[in-house]
């Protein structure tokens, strides 16, 4: 199918435009069947609040598909922007300080200088720490998936149900790989409190050239524990899992990230000027 010219969008989306008002098409149509439907908003010229919405389609004519695409735009613009904004951020993180954290826990574990609980506490801030490393390659692996999809879309104009169940699965994919990042640091959180205290004992201070002290204080639960939990009250909107399994913990974050889309697209339908 032979994307459509952007003057022609222009165009079509001016038709319902009013005075002072600016036209948005957004490029990437719903296909349904084989007619295009696309998304229109008017703004202002003096702002950029959205006045207004349409859906418009240069070969259709249907109101219940063109009402019927309003959803499936909501939910893929969105979330593509979710994933361009903060999923980029977070695929983009440098994590080179997570991986000295880890080797400097690695030599000490493996060198058997500690003992009963030292020995526990050490073994469980590197399991969590090589953790941390592990998730972070799925998240850009996700990223280049998204990146991937996004491309392949623009490149044909148009997205169907399948593309926005993937970029739906995609946010909640990334959100449910920061909770896991995350979840273990905060509740094991003290950890890095001995770990800090010890850093100048003899046995531990022959491996003080592989990580600088401070980062050692950055992780303490002074400097970290409340920042932790900021993090997983956003991704959770403050809700305790519990003893969820992974499958339960990726459906929640999935039904309250959708539950925002429900209502952006009943705002959408609320300033609906056509059809």
């Amino acid at each position: 199918m032979k994307k459509v010219d952007k003057k022609e969008l222009l165009k079509l989306g001016k038709k319902h435009r009013k005075w002072l008002e600016e036209t948005t098409v957004n490029l990437n149509a719903y296909k349904i069947g084989s007619h295009l439907f696309y998304l229109v908003h008017y703004e202002s010229k003096f702002s950029t609040k959205v006045k207004a919405n349409a859906v418009i389609s240069p070969d259709s004519d249907d109101r219940e598909e063109a009402l019927q695409s309003i959803k499936p735009h909501i939910y893929f613009v969105i979330s593509c922007n979710n994933l361009r904004e903060s999923g980029s951020k977070r695929a983009n993180l440098d994590y080179a300080v997570w991986e000295k954290i880890r080797n400097y826990l690695k030599q000490i574990v493996e060198s058997n200088v500690l003992d009963g609980m030292n020995k526990i506490i050490y073994q469980r801030s590197l399991t969590i720490m090589q953790s941390m490393i592990d998730l972070q390659l799925d998240m850009i692996q996700l990223w280049e998936n998204y990146t991937t999809l996004k491309e392949q879309v623009d490149q044909k104009g148009f997205f169907t149900d399948e593309e926005v169940e993937k970029v739906l699965d995609y946010v909640a994919k990334g959100n449910l790989i920061q909770y896991k990042q995350f979840r273990d640091r905060y509740d094991n959180c003290r950890d890095f409190d001995v770990i800090y205290e010890n850093r100048d004992h003899p046995q531990i201070k022959l491996f003080e050239k592989n990580v600088d002290h401070m980062v050692l204080k950055g992780m303490t639960s002074d400097a970290a524990e409340q920042q932790l939990k900021d993090a997983l009250d956003r991704l959770t909107k403050n809700r305790y899992f519990g003893n969820m399994n992974e499958t339960e913990i990726y459906d929640e974050l999935r039904k309250t990230y959708q539950e925002g889309l429900a209502l952006r697209v009943q705002q959408t339908k609320d300033m609906l000027r056509y059809p």
